[in-house]
């Protein structure tokens, strides 16, 4: 369910230019969902500009976003060099991990959102751009604003719209779908797949999400070589895996679960997580929520409230 409503909702914002900020856990494809939307919007025949704005330090970052002049600093280009504000011209701009951005830049960005206008570093002339901005972070942005890490002003800029990806964990019944194209590329149909190995795959926690499924497949499957499929050898890749990962494992199921106290005490946590998960993979929508995970909307409340001064479910 979590999966199909964002399909939706691609589809609705992708007929829209309004800024547009994507949360997910690392390994999500967040890059190919903004890739998406973009395809089916207006803008698709024009440039996807893409930028992963950790990989950079703020004074190369401001470079690469605005572009600079000629004599800029030591070893610019004769003539400068545009940005990808520029390069994006009357398509897409995809800002990830906007989350890791400096205050220095943050506030340029801001200027640039506002007056939808840039100037170069070290330029002095201005350069309208007419651009869509889909920005993605792996940290909860809401929560680096009010920490003051993350300016408000550019987060409702930034969020006007806002997509919530799941993690697989979270809907292990699409890894079938999800390793299709996989098969096929290797010349592989779904019979490689044993309906045990479809149970093991489910069972794991995926704290690397669609991309470690990937690369684990396809291990499998440069393994496999000539065999049409080999279970054993399967479910011994998956251990050694989840053996490697154990912690990131555990890290994935609940990232801020605590484990310790007696067995009640751990099931009313992990119970208390589950829900907080489902509401926020539905926006908020605490009635659907509800329905989704089968209890009433009253339960739902009084689950969330518990450690918070509410009284305790039984």
């Amino acid at each position: 369910p979590g999966i199909a409503r964002v399909r939706k909702m691609v589809k609705l914002y992708a007929q829209h230019n309004a800024a547009l900020c994507i949360q997910g856990e690392t390994g999500t494809d967040k890059e190919l969902l903004a890739q998406s939307l973009h395809n089916a919007g207006s803008r698709r025949a024009h440039p996807f500009g893409a930028i992963n704005c950790a990989a950079l330090p703020e004074s190369l970052l401001e470079s690469e976003l605005f572009g600079y002049a000629e004599g800029a600093f030591t070893g610019a280009r004769r003539g400068g060099k545009p940005g990808v504000f520029e390069m994006a011209h009357r398509g897409t701009l995809f800002l990830d991990e906007i989350g890791d951005i400096g205050h220095s830049a943050q506030l340029r960005l801001l200027r640039a959102l506002e007056t939808k206008e840039i100037i170069r570093v070290g330029g002095n002339g201005i350069i309208p751009v007419d651009i869509r901005v889909i920005s993605a972070s792996h940290k909860a942005l809401a929560d680096l604003v009010s920490t003051g890490a993350f300016r408000r002003d550019l987060f409702y800029r930034l969020a006007v719209l806002r997509l919530h990806i799941p993690p697989l964990r979270l809907h292990p019944q699409d890894i079938p779908m999800l390793l299709s194209d996989l098969l096929r590329r290797y010349g592989r149909n779904a019979d490689t797949v044993t309906s045990g190995m479809h149970e093991a795959m489910a069972s794991y926690a995926w704290p690397g999400n669609v991309r470690e499924l990937f690369a684990f497949f396809e291990s499998y499957l440069i393994l496999l070589e000539g065999r049409q499929k080999n279970e054993k050898l399967f479910l011994e890749l998956l251990r050694d895996w989840t053996e490697e990962g154990k912690s990131s494992a555990a890290q994935g199921r609940a990232e801020h679960q605590q484990t310790s106290g007696d067995l009640k005490t751990q099931l009313r946590r992990a119970r208390q997580e589950i829900v907080r998960e489902t509401v926020q993979n539905c926006a908020w929508n605490k009635s659907l929520a509800a329905s989704l995970l089968g209890i009433s909307y009253n339960t739902l409340w009084r689950i969330l409230g518990e450690n918070n001064g509410r009284r305790q479910a039984p």
